[in-house]
Parts: C-alpha cells; structure tokens; sequence
C-alpha cells in the first residue's frame, strides 16, 4: 500500500524539521506504487517552509523500484505460518520465508544503496512495506550514521499527540489494503501506545482497498469513500 497523504505529511515534517546550517540528505525507496514518490517529494518542498532558495531544501535521494514483488501474498503467508504456529521446517514456513526474504532482501539492497551514497536518513514510501523493516535494520547496523524514518511510527506518535490534545475523542479508525491491515502495523503501533483502535469487519473486507495501485483513482476514491461510510455506521 503507497503512503498515503497523513503518512506522508508526518515524516515529511520530520524530515523538514531538520532543517540546519548543513542540510540533511534523505534516501527514499519509492516505486510500491510508483506515484507515491511524487506525492512525497511535493509534501517534502511544501513543508520546507523556511527555504528562501534551492539551496535551502532537503537533498532527496531516490531509489524508485517498481521491481520490488508484491508484499500481500508474503505478509498473508508469514501471517498465516504465525497463526498456526508452524515449525520453521514445515514446508508452508518455507515456502513463507522465502517470499520473505525475496522482499526484504531486495529492500536491504535498496537502502544499502541509499546509505553508500551518504544518506543521512532512510524512509520508505509505503506503509505495507514496513513489515519487513527488520531488514531495514539489519543493514544499517552497518551504517551507524543513517537514521531509519518509520513513517508508522511517526504516523502514530502524531496520532498519540492528537489524543493527548483532544482527551475524550473516541477510537481511531484504521483504513488501509488487506496486506497492510493484516500485517498489524498500525494495530501495534497504536496498542502500544494505548490507543484504541478499530478497522472493519472480516466480512468487509472486500472494500479495504483491495485493489490497490492496480485501480484507478477515481475506484479507489469510491472505495475509500465507502470504507468511511462504514466506518461511521459502526
């Protein structure tokens, strides 16, 4: 699932918040789909608001890879390997790890890659992605100067500090594609920091968003809008 706009917005003001004497050089793996990079870098100039000049702004590394395999089928997989509590030597727990491992390694080498070419901080432009940040992790323990953005993290924190301004409002609605709902992201995210949270029933799930970049906008706007709808009835 691409950032979405709110996802966007809060490591964009993080990134923008850095802003100093020596400017901050961002990497960022785009391409899950392939318009949610434009989307960012947009955010990141808009949010730049103390810029006078094009040497004021952030410098944005880019890896844009479309070649990236879908996260859904791998995240349903090691989803499904967990809540069965499979040894890693049955074959389903296999056949999981390797679709695991075909994304998060491929990740590993985008921000590898990132990071060789001095970035300071890493972000990657897609929420579904992050289920496979411990790979993220594990390749910048060589690279003890790059900073790793979670944008669900940040997303998070930003909601907490709304709740914390606005006591008494009720739950927070999660909205998103099936892979990402299903990962727990956000779900844990929020739990964590002891937010209550709801997303739609098993038996909507048909208008989480499904399909996805595939759709075009004006489809998946109707069924964001139908989403809300439900949202608002429960």
């Amino acid at each position: 699932m691409a950032a979405t706009p709110f996802a966007h917005t809060c490591v964009g003001s993080k990134i923008s918040s850095y802003m100093t004497n020596s400017l901050p050089t961002c990497g960022a793996v785009g391409g899950m789909g392939p318009i949610a990079a434009i989307g960012f870098l947009q955010l990141v100039v808009d949010l730049t608001s103390n810029a006078d000049t094009d040497q004021d702004h952030v410098k944005i590394v880019l890896e844009q890879d479309g070649t990236i395999p879908s996260r859904n089928p791998a995240i349903e997989a090691v989803v499904n390997v967990r809540r069965r509590n499979l040894d890693s030597s049955h074959p389903d727990a296999i056949a999981a790890k390797v679709l695991q491992d075909e994304i998060g390694l491929h990740l590993a080498a985008n921000v590898k890659s990132l990071a060789d070419r001095g970035v300071d901080y890493v972000v990657l432009l897609c929420n579904t992605v992050h289920f496979f940040a411990p790979y993220v992790h594990d390749v910048l323990q060589s690279y003890p100067n790059v900073q790793f953005l979670s944008i669900i993290e940040l997303a998070a924190d930003k909601v907490m500090n709304h709740y914390k301004a606005n006591p008494g409002i009720g739950p927070c609605a999660i909205l998103g594609q099936g892979g990402c709902l299903k990962s727990g992201l956000y779900q844990n995210a929020l739990g964590a920091r002891g937010i209550d949270f709801y997303t739609l029933p098993e038996t909507e799930d048909e208008m989480q968003v499904s399909p996805g970049a595939r759709a075009k906008r004006a489809y998946l706007r109707g069924h964001i809008f139908a989403c809300i709808s439900l949202f608002a009835r429960t």
